[in-house]
C-alpha cells in the first residue's frame, strides 16, 4: 500500500459516490469496508473507518488500495482451478466406465470407493461398501468362522511401504 502524497492526489479519488459514503460514516460511526471501483485501468479497494474522541465520531479515515495485481491473480487461480476441476472429472470418468473392476481403500481398509464394473462383477452395490471396512463387509456376507484371514506384503519390500494385501481363504481352500 502506497499513501497520497499529496492532498491532490488524494483527493483524485474522491467523487460523489465516495463523497457520500464518507458522510455517511461520520454522521453513522459504521466503518463501510470493501467498496470496489475502478479507476483508470486499476481496480481498486476501498475502507472508510470513523476515529473516535468521546464517543463521538471527529475524523474518518480513506483507504484506496489497488488490487489490480490481486483481482488479476484470482482470475488465474480461477482458471487454474477450473483446469484441474476437468481434470479431476475426467479421471472420475475413466475410473467409473473402466472395464476393470476397481477398489479402493484406505491403509485402514475402510471402502472409499468402488467403480461399476467392480459393482456388477462383485454383484454388490457401492452403497453396502462405502465407508465399511473389507472384514465388515465379507462378515456380513458369511459367518466368521468360514474365513481365514492372511495379511501379505506383494510387494517384498521393493513396493511401497504401506501395502497390504487381505488374502480371504474360505476354509475349504477357495481364495477370496
Amino acid at each position: 500500500m502506497q499513501a497520497a502524497s499529496s492532498n491532490h492526489e488524494s483527493q483524485s479519488f474522491l467523487n460523489e459516490n465516495r463523497l457520500s459514503l464518507i458522510k455517511q460514516v461520520f454522521v453513522d460511526g459504521i466503518p463501510v469496508k470493501g467498496e470496489l471501483f475502478i479507476k483508470g485501468p486499476k481496480l481498486y479497494s476501498a475502507c472508510y473507518l470513523p476515529v473516535f474522541r468521546e464517543q463521538k465520531v471527529v475524523s474518518v479515515i480513506a483507504w484506496y488500495q489497488d488490487i489490480t495485481t490481486k483481482e488479476k491473480l484470482g482470475k488465474e487461480l480461477g482458471t487454474e482451478l477450473e483446469l484441474a476441476l476437468e481434470k479431476v472429472r475426467e479421471l472420475e470418468a475413466v475410473f467409473e466406465y473402466s472395464h476393470d473392476g476397481i477398489w479402493v481403500m484406505n491403509g485402514e481398509g475402510v471402502t472409499l470407493r468402488v467403480n461399476k464394473s467392480w459393482e456388477e462383477f462383485s454383484g454388490i452395490k457401492r452403497e453396502e461398501v462405502i465407508r465399511k471396512t473389507v472384514f465388515a463387509l465379507l462378515f456380513s456376507r458369511g459367518k466368521e468362522s468360514d474365513w481365514v484371514f492372511t495379511l501379505r506384503n506383494p510387494f517384498s519390500g521393493s513396493g511401497p511401504p504401506n501395502a497390504v494385501v487381505y488374502v480371504l481363504i474360505l476354509k475349504n481352500g477357495l481364495d477370496r
